[in-house]
């Protein structure tokens, strides 16, 4: 499964949700690991630094969902989690402006260090 896979069944504006989250995530220190999964129905990338998963980023419908690991160990400041998974949980996003991209961008960055120190 390739990036195109992943995304190719969306729309613009999912797709452009979608490469910025990527974005965010890729440029993360240390850069983590991307792999592509899903079937059919769904397909999603995921991120990992050294077999530790980060986080997860699905295009659905009508929004994206980072899926966040780790969210029992760092402040997830205002992100809605969804969720009811310990150590695992999701943000759904709609719109992605400068204010919520810079507070996923620290989450993301906390979430690399405690897998970068597993």
């Amino acid at each position: 499964m390739t990036l195109e896979d992943v995304i190719a069944d969306h729309t613009e504006e999912i797709q452009e949700i979608f490469h910025k989250l990527r974005t965010i995530v890729l440029n993360t220190n240390p850069e983590p690991d991307e792999s592509f999964l899903g079937g059919a129905k769904v397909r999603m990338s995921s991120y990992s630094i050294g077999g530790k998963m980060i986080c997860v980023i699905g295009p659905y419908k009508d929004h994206c969902k980072l899926y966040l690991h780790h969210t029992d160990h760092v402040d997830t400041g205002t992100l809605k989690l969804e969720g009811k998974g310990k150590h695992s949980k999701t943000v759904r996003i709609s719109t992605l402006d400068e204010e919520l991209s810079i507070e996923i961008k620290a989450v993301i960055s906390e979430i690399t260090k405690i897998a970068n120190q597993s």
